[in-house]
C-alpha cells in the first residue's frame, strides 16, 4: 500500500465505515468537515485498522476539525492507518511474491549459462556474453525511462516545470 491516493481511499473509507458503525458524526459547517465522537457508538469490536484510526484521530478530544491548521493530527493519523493496515494485511490480502526473487533469478542464471555453452563454449562466449552486456543495459535504461514517466504522470505539473521546459 505505496500509493498515496489509495492510502487516502483507504482512510476516507474507514471515517465514514466508523460514521456508519455510530463511532463518530461527520459534520458539515460553512464547507468545513469536522468529526464527532459519539458516547453510544455500536458495542461491536472495531477493526484494528478503524480502532487506530479513532484513536489517533480523536483520542481523547471529542471533536477534530479537518482544516489545514490540524494537518499534522490527520497526517499522523493517516500513518498509523496505513501501519496498521500494513501489519494486518501482508500476507493475508496482498503477496508479495518476494521469496520467489531469488529463484527465479536463479534459474534465468541458469538457463542462460545453459543456453552459452549448449553448442560449444569458444564460439559462441564472445557473442553470447556481448549480448548479454548489451540487453542488460537496455533493460535498465528502459526501466529507468519507465520509471520516469509513471513518477512524472503522479506529480502534479508546477509552474517551475513549465519554466524549466522553455529555458
Amino acid at each position: 500500500m505505496s500509493s498515496a491516493w489509495l492510502t487516502n481511499r483507504c482512510f476516507a473509507a474507514d471515517v465514514v465505515d466508523l460514521a456508519v458503525r455510530g463511532e463518530l458524526e461527520i459534520r458539515k459547517n460553512a464547507g468545513d468537515y469536522s468529526l464527532f465522537r459519539k458516547s453510544s457508538g455500536s458495542r461491536d469490536p472495531l477493526p484494528d485498522a478503524e480502532a487506530t484510526l479513532l484513536k489517533a484521530t480523536l483520542g481523547s478530544r471529542s471533536t477534530l476539525e479537518l482544516k489545514q491548521a490540524q494537518h499534522e493530527t490527520i497526517a499522523a493519523a493517516i500513518k498509523q492507518h496505513r501501519e496498521t493496515l500494513e501489519k494486518n494485511d501482508v500476507g493475508r490480502h496482498f503477496r508479495t511474491n518476494s521469496t520467489l526473487v531469488i529463484p527465479g533469478a536463479l534459474f534465468g542464471a541458469v538457463a542462460l549459462l545453459a543456453g552459452i555453452f549448449a553448442y560449444g563454449a569458444a564460439p559462441m562466449l564472445a557473442g553470447a556474453g556481448f549480448m548479454l552486456l548489451w540487453l542488460t543495459m537496455w533493460s535498465f535504461g528502459v526501466a529507468a525511462l519507465v520509471i520516469s514517466v509513471i513518477r512524472a504522470w503522479r506529480s502534479p505539473p508546477g509552474i517551475f516545470t513549465y519554466i524549466s521546459a522553455c529555458s
